[in-house]
């Protein structure tokens, strides 16, 4: 892995379009963090929320604190992109046999 963040978040965006769940999570802890990208809480909802609905540890509990720092409409707003990346996106599975984790 690279030390350089902002190459980090470069391959971590291209992995997680590509739909790889652990890249998804680890990109949603970047836009969080704001570590070699700008913060921004509903990118990293979204992301880490499409990782919670893959399953992948930590992903969930993350996604709890993360709701409570950010306003009702932002996490409506990221659940939205969320479920428009995820129609797009339909080998991911979120389909009508597996349930996207439940809004708070």
């Amino acid at each position: 892995m690279t030390a350089d963040p902002k190459e980090a978040a470069k391959w971590f965006t291209r992995a997680a379009e590509l739909q790889s769940s652990t890249a998804m999570y680890l990109l949603g802890q970047m836009y969080w963090k704001g570590d070699g990208l700008k913060p921004d809480k509903v990118k990293a909802y979204t992301w880490m929320w499409l990782a919670a609905s893959a399953a992948v540890p930590g992903a969930r509990e993350d996604v709890d604190r993360l709701t409570q720092q950010m306003q009702d409409k932002d996490v409506a707003d990221a659940q939205k992109n969320a479920r428009k990346w995820a129609s797009q996106h339909v080998a991911f599975g979120l389909r009508k046999n597996r349930q996207i984790i439940p809004s708070n």
